[in-house]
């Protein structure tokens, strides 16, 4: 719970003093846009301080999470910044941890995204694997990015999260990302728990 907590108070004063620049710009040159922007801004806030209250969310309220997060990143970088789910519909029903996706996000826009240029495409893909749930966040991040890949020490604080959730056996690796060519491009962070080992139901 501390440490959702902690997550929780680092999202909010990150995203709400660039946010609201960006909000005060839109009022002014389109305010149509400056409405949208305030939905998903207040969505993504409201998910942010409920999460605190549940033990377990849904993996399709953790995607519109994303989705509201980079409508409001959108606003700060020049990028393009595209997102899709690549799985079975039926695994959208899974219940995953609180703001499980939210660091591999930011940690993706931080490190991936090219100064020079270009966009920043991150998949999720979810499977069923021997009796194992996994999920795979990747990015096809500019080696050149913001900085050098990886999840640091936030890494161990999401396998620690993970492990509480679903049990000692889950575990998440990180590393260098290859494209359907082979070639390295990106990010990418597995995570991987025994199907049926995390809360059944998600208040």
């Amino acid at each position: 719970s501390a440490e959702l907590r902690a997550l929780q108070a680092q999202v909010q004063p990150h995203f709400l003093f660039n946010a609201l620049n960006a909000l005060a710009y839109l009022i002014e040159t389109d305010p149509a846009a400056a409405q949208r922007f305030s939905e998903r801004l207040a969505d993504m806030l409201r998910y942010t301080v409920e999460a605190g209250k549940r033990p377990a969310a849904l993996l399709s309220d953790e995607i519109a999470f994303v989705e509201d997060y980079l409508g409001v990143a959108r606003e700060r970088y020049e990028n393009p910044l595209e997102f899709r789910y690549a799985g079975d519909p039926a695994l959208l029903s899974t219940a995953v941890p609180p703001l499980l996706l939210q660091p591999l996000v930011e940690n993706s826009l931080k490190h991936g995204v090219n100064p020079a240029g270009g966009a920043l495409h991150l998949t999720l893909s979810a499977t069923r694997e021997d009796g194992w749930f996994v999920l795979e966040f990747a990015d096809d991040g500019s080696p050149h990015g913001n900085g050098a890949p990886g999840l640091g020490t936030g890494l161990e604080n999401l396998e620690q999260r993970v492990r509480r959730f679903a049990g000692n056996e889950a575990s998440v690796t990180a590393g260098a990302h290859c494209g359907s060519d082979g070639a390295v491009s990106g990010f990418s962070v597995r995570m991987r728990w025994l199907a049926g080992g995390q809360p059944e139901e998600v208040s």
